[in-house]
């Protein structure tokens, strides 16, 4: 498989050959024949699958950390506002930039409330724009961290009061809170920053520097770095929540909008089905709806009441869109229409179905604000 995949050849082949040689599993013996065969083709024809390296798109791309991207995917694609002279920037470019000056500013007004601490300030402004993108993104991640430490250090008073100051249960205590933190960050960033709070509060105990005054700097301190990294945000070559929604909205449309008419062609054709086409289409629209769902969720962060509802129902409805988009996939026979091209008026209806509910979908892609 590392051969293939380096489109080595003849070393596939040979490993091949030998994978057969005294092997008894039909599995095995099926998975060389299919690797010599293909690796023959590829050092007889080396264009071959030349189509198949420029038509291939990955559903899905991971971030730096390994997660599925969020808004992160979607932001480079949107046009940031702030005028024309910024709106070439790229996305890492625009980003560095708000980052370096929300760090600046972070700093300067962390000195004025403690000497000793100011680097809080510019590291919570630091953090927080990793991983968000969009202004909504950013806003969210800093009411989450403002608290998620604001609950950690209440909590971490009566806590060290409890445990003291002896080394051992200090470090199992910030040992304990950093894997809970960890574990429980996919539920809420909140319950990240508040175990850490606590590890941090844990630490400086040892030190014999924990009190109610320093719980107070660090409160105070994770407050103006949230502040000023939302300010920047919002104010500094911002690219819009709404904006991002809306683009990742059409991305959606018009991926089921590919996928439908690639199935309406199967249907009035009365051609063979091309699974493999087909599962790429409808991977790259579950991802599509995936990435609606991450972008719009620092909605439900500032929206309540009925908004909230009607945020919670059109992210169903997209939902639905890719449920059943998968659904018209799979109802397709593999080896062609089958019965269908004995029902000639059935199958102009299926197709003039699917073609009239691209077309909405066409329409619906539309450049409108996003609600």
């Amino acid at each position: 498989m590392s051969a293939l995949a380096r489109h080595d050849s003849d070393l596939a082949i040979t490993r091949s050959n030998q994978l057969l040689d005294g092997r008894e599993s039909v599995d095995l013996a099926r998975f060389a024949t299919d690797a010599i065969a293909l690796a023959t083709l590829r050092r007889d024809d080396p264009t071959s699958d030349e189509h198949l390296l420029v038509e291939f798109v990955p559903a899905a791309s991971m971030a730096p950390d390994g997660s599925l991207g969020g808004s992160a995917s979607i932001a480079p694609m949107v046009r940031p506002r702030g005028g024309p002279r910024t709106a070439s920037w790229h996305l890492a470019t625009r980003q560095a930039v708000q980052a370096s000056l929300a760090v600046a500013i972070a700093a300067a007004a962390g000195l004025l409330l403690s000497v000793e601490h100011y680097t809080w300030a510019a590291l919570t402004a630091f953090i927080i724009f990793l991983g968000p993108s969009t202004r909504g993104d950013i806003a969210a991640k800093a009411i989450y961290r403002a608290i998620g430490t604001l609950t950690g250090m209440v909590l971490a008073i009566p806590i060290v009061l409890a445990t003291g100051a002896h080394p051992i249960v200090v470090i199992g205590i910030a040992l304990l809170c950093c894997a809970v933190g960890y574990y429980l960050m996919s539920v809420s960033y909140v319950y990240l920053m508040l175990c850490t709070s606590l590890a941090v509060s844990e630490m400086y105990n040892i030190m014999g520097q924990f009190n109610s005054d320093f719980a107070a700097i660090r409160i105070a301190e994770v407050l103006v770095g949230s502040i000023v990294a939302v300010l920047v945000a919002t104010l500094v070559v911002p690219i819009s929540t709404t904006d991002a929604i809306t683009h990742a909205r059409q991305q959606l449309f018009r991926s089921i909008r590919e996928l439908l008419n690639t199935a309406a062609d199967h249907i009035h054709d009365q051609r063979p089905v091309d699974r493999h086409e087909l599962l790429r289409m409808g991977k790259l629209v579950e991802e599509h709806t995936r990435q609606l769902a991450v972008v719009a969720a620092p909605l439900r962060v500032f929206r309540r009441g009925r908004s909230a509802i009607d945020i919670r129902v059109a992210l169903r409805k997209y939902d639905e869109y890719c449920i059943h988009t998968r659904r018209v996939v799979s109802s397709l026979p593999e080896h062609g229409v089958g019965a269908l091209g004995e029902c000639a008026d059935l199958r102009c209806r299926l197709h003039e179905s699917l073609e009239a509910l691209s077309e909405k979908l066409s329409i619906e892609m539309k450049p409108k604000k996003a609600s």
